[in-house]
């Protein structure tokens, strides 16, 4: 074997213990992988007391921090990348790290469109300076059913985002939610790996954005390493 390629089958290995690292602590708690495909990995859970799998999805990502974030905060541009998502917009602002938001999806016929508002945080650990975006449907008088849209009452999920020694992003993405609905348990449990995979390929593209790489935040402190150096 030539030194070459000796190199690049350790510099491989070396790639990919991270990914098998994370495939063994989830498979430790019960998660089952579904779907993986660059560097994206999907699982899912059963949740006791709950008809419908729990999602979990892991990714690195070689971006910034505040990247990462500005696109989970611009609201109105999920329809881009967010899978089947119709219509996206802001509802009220408590804070740089508080808001609400309302989201519109638009499954195949003949499944009716879902809407849901969401409260939506932000916060960053002052030590590890780990990033948790934590959201939760929430019933407010302010925001009626809409005729036409079935209503996602329960919903609640979180993106954790952990910073690397390389200066990349470890994202750690979980959600649970009942989408309402006269839709087959059985059906959305064997489908449900899909949307939050389509959904990463395109988050993973959209944080190269221009007005996305130059976004900064007060409440964010970017990691002094790696990258950021």
């Amino acid at each position: 074997m030539s030194i070459s390629r000796a190199r690049f089958q350790i510099a491989l290995v070396l790639l990919v213990l991270p990914f098998l690292a994370k495939a063994q602590s989830y498979e430790k708690e019960g998660w089952d992988l579904k779907k993986e495909g660059e560097g994206i990995f999907v699982y899912t859970k059963s949740v006791p007391g709950f008809e419908y799998k729990a999602i979990k999805v892991y990714a690195n990502f070689n971006t910034s921090m505040s990247s990462i974030i500005a696109v989970l905060k611009d609201v109105p541009a999920y329809t881009s990348w967010v899978y089947i998502c119709k219509e996206s917009n802001n509802l009220k602002k408590i804070s740089e790290t508080e808001e609400y938001y309302c989201t519109e999806t638009a499954p195949p016929w003949p499944l009716r469109n879902r809407d849901v508002v969401v409260k939506s945080t932000f916060s960053q650990d002052p030590v590890t300076k780990i990033v948790t975006s934590r959201f939760v449907a929430v019933e407010d008088e302010s925001y009626p059913e809409v005729d036409g849209l079935v209503r996602v009452k329960e919903m609640e999920g979180e993106y954790v985002l952990m910073p690397q020694d390389d200066g990349s992003i470890d994202i750690h993405y979980q959600l649970k939610a009942n989408p309402a609905g006269l839709l087959p348990v059985w059906l959305v449990n064997m489908t449900i790996a899909n949307g939050p995979f389509q959904s990463f390929l395109k988050l993973k593209e959209k944080v190269s954005e221009e007005k996305y790489q130059r976004a900064r935040y007060d409440f964010l402190e970017e990691p002094k390493f790696g990258r950021n150096q």
